[in-house]
């Protein structure tokens, strides 16, 4: 609650002071503070508190904290005050040695690289419904029933990959499980993943069944299944079992099922059925029709005769059982024996920056892309963005080669505005100008065409992106981001009071200038003393102009005569460069300091495959080897 009067600001300030401190002459003291200034006092000692505290100190106060108990932030690995202060408070708080290296893996490399986690196959859209489930094993305990709801999507017929995960976490932490499920997108498009309930080598997920697999295609799908025509016979078997025998239509491949696969049956000439559901298979037969069959357990389903009715109404599954070690790369521990501890972590950690604050990026602006295969037919149409179409015999002509042709709409689409095209060979790249603008990459005809459709990133178009700035810090002064330009010549004959474009955000007092900023021709701190209106500088006469300056030159305003200080959380956005393995360093130093003497600890380092390497998977594949550290 704010502090409103002065009593109030008084038992405030006497609740900092030790209550042996008392009389008179304290309460006078505190009364005449609880009249002017308490509220910042008090704000004052409440921020250097926060300092003396793991859970609340921040920059070289969280630092000069841990550093009482040993712990240091390596400055080559650029930690955040989050991630230190949780490796601090993990190792301060010291568990069971295997528990608090798990922790500390977390910590260090992130949640995707210490909890198993099964992916979707699918991509958004998801075409769910209201009332779908997903049936979720985590750990081989707890199997969850989620739900889906209407509710938790702008249009659940058209389900986003991030709504999913949204609704997937939400119902989880209803149920008091940590685990989670967030979007992904690897560049193919955005889809979902969910996470384990736990951290280490006994986290698992294993996705069970429910209509919503069907969309999302959790692993494994198996290569079985009909289609519309498939015609099955159900018959009642002993014990609340039904076998489901192939009668008619297209062959629904029972050969390749297994016992302990599942099989989802909804919709088609099921719908609205008691024979609806997930249901593990017991027994499966493959053959020709009328030998085929599959069996489950449902108590519940009837006999007769179905015609599948719709390509999806059964589909087949192989509820593989996600741990860490499905993943290329992870980080976990390991105890094979009383007194060893096996540790596998990856080449680098989460914990060197790469976000967007600070670093600089290669932009993929939006773009289409069309491949003629030949060439296009008079009244071909090229649909670019909702605003721009070429026609073929119309917008342009063909030439005497493809290539040719692809010249010749690259010359027709840039009269257009908003849009750029380059013609490659035989391949057309049209890109996005102007943000308001819809890319759609189509085209309509008969002729060995391919549309990409929209590709690459309208973000790369939006104004006032955050970079990064290159600082020197041996220069004796800080340039603030105010600045203007000079609207006159400028050297030592000239007047004091100089022309310049706007001066309306300089401080109208004392302070400094720099002319030239990062030229040869640099000047300053130049002191100035008053700005006598919104277009102009009074120069301090104590100062001589040493250089010349045209019009046009830059004025930057100094914000502090020293050099800068770069704050470590890349709020300042400063320009560097990561050392990929140096958090792995760091992370293998912190578990030697902390593991109990006596105990054997063996890294295994999970390098990378040559996937992203040229010509991967291939026989000329770069050999995957790792020279050196």
């Amino acid at each position: 609650m704010a502090t409103t009067t002065v009593e109030q600001q008084y038992k405030r300030l006497r609740a900092y002071l030790n209550p042996y401190l008392k009389g008179p002459t304290v309460d006078a003291v505190l009364t005449a503070l609880a009249q002017g200034s308490a509220a910042y006092l008090i704000d004052n000692v409440r921020a250097v508190n926060d300092q003396l505290y793991i859970a609340t100190a921040q920059g070289r106060y969280l630092d000069e904290v841990l550093a009482t108990y040993g712990i240091t932030r390596p400055p080559a690995v650029g930690l955040s005050d989050d991630v230190f202060r949780q490796i601090g408070i993990e190792v301060k708080n010291r568990k069971q040695v295997r528990d608090l290296i798990n922790n500390l893996l977390e910590a260090i490399f992130g949640d995707e690289f210490v909890r198993a986690s099964n992916q979707a196959r699918a991509f958004e859209p998801y075409n769910l419904q209201d009332g779908d489930t997903l049936l979720v094993n985590f750990d081989g305990k707890n199997t969850v029933e989620i739900k889906f709801k209407t509710g938790d999507f702008q249009s659940i017929a058209a389900a986003t990959a991030q709504e999913v995960a949204d609704a997937i976490t939400k119902y989880l932490r209803s149920l008091g499980l940590t685990g989670t499920a967030i979007a992904k997108d690897d560049g193919n498009g955005p889809y979902v993943e969910i996470l384990s309930d736990s951290i280490g080598p006994a986290s698992s997920v294993t996705v069970l069944g429910g209509r919503a697999q069907n969309e999302l295609k959790f692993d494994e799908p198996v290569p079985a299944g009909g289609n519309m025509s498939t015609t099955w016979t159900l018959s009642l078997q002993p014990g609340g079992v039904i076998r489901f025998t192939w009668t008619a239509g297209a062959n629904p491949q029972i050969g390749k099922l297994s016992k302990g696969d599942y099989v989802n049956i909804y919709g088609g000439g099921f719908a609205a059925s008691t024979n609806e559901g997930s249901y593990t298979i017991t027994d499966a037969v493959g053959g020709p029709v009328t030998v085929s069959y599959f069996e489950i357990v449902n108590p519940l389903g009837t006999s007769g005769v179905v015609v599948q009715g719709t390509d999806d109404a059964v589909l087949f599954y192989n509820p593989v059982r996600k741990t860490l070690s499905s993943r290329l790369s992870y980080a976990a521990v390991y105890q094979p024996t009383a007194r060893m501890l096996q540790i596998f972590m990856p080449a680098a950690t989460k914990v060197i920056r790469r976000g967007r604050i600070g670093s600089a990026h290669l932009h993929d602006p939006p773009y289409v892309s069309y491949s003629l295969n030949a060439q296009p037919n008079g009244g071909d149409n090229f649909v670019i963005s909702s605003t721009v179409t070429v026609q073929a015999g119309a917008n342009f002509t063909n030439g005497a080669t493809v290539a040719e042709t692809v010249q010749n709409m690259a010359d027709a689409i840039n009269t257009f505005s908003g849009v750029r095209a380059y013609a490659n060979n035989t391949v057309l790249n049209v890109f996005q100008a102007d943000l308001s603008m819809a890319l759609i990459g189509t085209y309509s005809g008969v002729a060995a065409i391919e549309a990409s459709g929209p590709l690459g990133d309208i973000m790369s178009l939006l104004p006032n992106q955050e970079g990064p700035y290159m600082y020197d810090i041996t220069q004796p002064f800080t340039v603030s981001n105010i600045g203007t330009t000079l609207q006159q010549d400028l050297d030592g004959s000239m007047p004091r009071v100089i022309t310049v474009a706007d001066s309306s955000q300089f401080p109208d007092e004392q302070g400094n200038l720099i002319f030239g900023y990062g030229t040869q021709d640099q000047e300053g701190p130049v002191p100035y003393i008053a700005r006598p209106s919104n277009n102009t500088l009074l120069i301090s006469p104590a100062y001589n102009i040493k250089k010349f300056h045209a019009n046009g030159t830059d004025v930057a305003l100094v914000s502090e005569k020293s050099s800068p200080s770069i704050s470590r959380d890349g709020l300042d956005y400063p320009f560097y460069v990561t050392d990929v393995v140096s958090g792995r360093l760091y992370a293998q130093d912190l578990i030697n300091s902390i593991a109990a003497s006596g105990i054997n600890i063996v890294f295994t380092i999970l390098y990378p495959n040559d996937i992203g390497l040229g010509k991967w998977g291939t026989i000329y594949s770069e050999n995957p080897i790792i020279w050196g550290e």
